[in-house]
């Protein structure tokens, strides 16, 4: 027993506070003077019910260890290993959580020894704790937050790069300055591949039966050795500012390679996809168009037949055909009305005649048709020509409607009897062919 060091009322030798005026006693056995722990000693015992019911949290593991645990950021359900994070590695148990920053759980543990039985102390030591587990769980959260961050932006920066190197692919193929629209999966090359639609010249026009073949020199901003094989090329042969061959050509199956900027092709159009003969053609440009979203052929059109080292075309759209044609024939019956005048006064054979819109079994007569038909008569008679039966007095004497075209094969002969044996000799009907001259007059030997 001892006296109070205050009131000196009696007391235990172990009593921290007096019983009677509540004053705290400095050498009582257990007081900070007398059991204060030694640096890096273990904590000391807190006060009955402080061990986890106060919302003091035990002492936890280390940093060093918690640096080889995952962090887990409350709520997400999603765990990232730490070390692929700037910020601190964090667990579910944060060391120093609970305690004054910077100091040890053993301290924290001593600094309360001073404040047994104290309601008002304690709670405040509760509310710093739960200030404290906020910031880190905060900090956890800002970690996690920066950690994701930098995932989608690795991510998508390989998105960029991807994208900026198609739109360069892109931006070459608009360059060409014959794209009808973007490039696409047709129009689509690999490293080694030119997507410019290259500059041709017309070097030689010849034709092997009805096809016609045309020899192209090309020039490109194609580095050498690489090639132009794209789907998407449509190719047009122009005269007297008229389209007189068009075809469709998939470069992906017969790739044209460059050397030094240049090469040779030579093209094939089939008796369908050219509406002129190939010695009126004279001299002719070739344009090449590529369209990004693949070129659409005539269902109904025929390919050109194979060539020896050349590129068989596709028929285009059978209207846009049309409409071309439309200007060859009109070409055509007006640069014929020179050979038409010869046989005024001498006799040749008509095979054929033919008028726009007409049926002739279930096709539709149009230009296209009467072009080529013409084509082929005069692949087999080099004299033959078209006229327009209206402007001779030999088809409009007798008041009929004369509104067509003719077909004659320009082989001359002394009378129309003599024309009329050319016809039987060559094994064809009196529907199909007859001796006829255009007299001034309209009258025939």
């Amino acid at each position: 027993m001892r006296k109070c060091d205050k009131c000196g009322a009696s007391i235990s030798d172990t009593d921290l506070f007096c019983a009677t005026c509540g004053a705290k006693q400095t050498g009582a056995a257990g007081s900070p003077q007398a059991s204060a722990p030694e640096s890096g000693g273990s904590p000391v015992p807190l006060p009955s019910g402080a061990g986890g019911q106060s919302g003091i949290p035990s002492p936890v593991p280390s940093v060093a260890n918690a640096a080889t645990e995952p962090m887990q950021v409350p709520g997400d359900g999603m765990t990232t290993p730490s070390s692929s994070s700037g910020a601190p590695p964090m667990s579910q148990a944060i060391p120093g959580i609970g305690a004054t920053a910077g100091s040890s759980p053993a301290r924290n543990a001593a600094a309360m020894s001073d404040l047994p039985g104290d309601p008002a102390a304690l709670a405040e030591v509760e509310a710093n704790n739960k200030k404290a587990r906020t910031v880190v769980i905060v900090v956890a959260i800002i970690a996690a937050v920066c950690i994701v961050l930098g995932l989608v932006m690795a991510a998508t920066g390989g998105n960029k790069a991807s994208s900026s190197y198609q739109n360069a692919s892109a931006s070459r193929t608009s360059s060409s300055g014959g794209d009808e629209g973007s490039a696409s999966s047709s129009g689509q090359s690999d490293d080694d591949d030119c997507v410019t639609a290259p500059k041709a010249t017309v070097d030689k026009i010849n034709h092997e039966d009805t096809t016609l073949l045309v020899d192209l020199d090309l020039t490109s901003g194609c580095a050498s050795g690489e090639k132009y094989k794209r789907s998407d090329t449509t190719v047009m042969l122009k005269a007297d500012s008229y389209v007189v061959a068009i075809a469709n050509f998939d470069f992906s199956r017969h790739p044209v390679k460059f050397d030094d900027d240049s090469a040779q092709v030579t093209l094939a159009f089939s008796d369908h996809q050219y509406w002129r003969p190939y010695d009126e053609i004279g001299n002719a440009t070739a344009l090449f168009e590529t369209h990004g979203q693949g070129v659409a052929s005539d269902p109904n059109g025929d390919k050109a037949p194979s060539v020896t080292d050349a590129i068989s075309g596709e028929a285009v759209n059978a209207q846009r055909a049309n409409e071309y044609a439309e200007g060859d024939l009109a070409w055509q019956e007006k640069h014929d009305r020179d050979m038409a005048s010869s046989f005024y006064n001498s006799a040749t054979t008509q095979l054929s005649s033919m008028k726009l819109n007409s049926q002739v079994g279930a096709k539709t007569v149009d230009a296209r048709s009467i072009m080529r038909q013409f084509i082929l008569t005069r692949a087999k008679y080099p004299n033959a020509f078209i006229i327009w039966a209206q402007r001779y007095p030999h088809y409009t004497q007798r008041g009929f409607d004369a509104q067509y075209y003719v077909l004659l094969s320009g082989e001359s002969f002394g009378d129309v009897n003599a024309a009329n044996a050319w016809c039987s000799a060559n094994g064809y009907g009196r529907s199909d062919c007859i001796g006829m001259k255009m007299s001034d007059d309209g009258t025939d030997e």
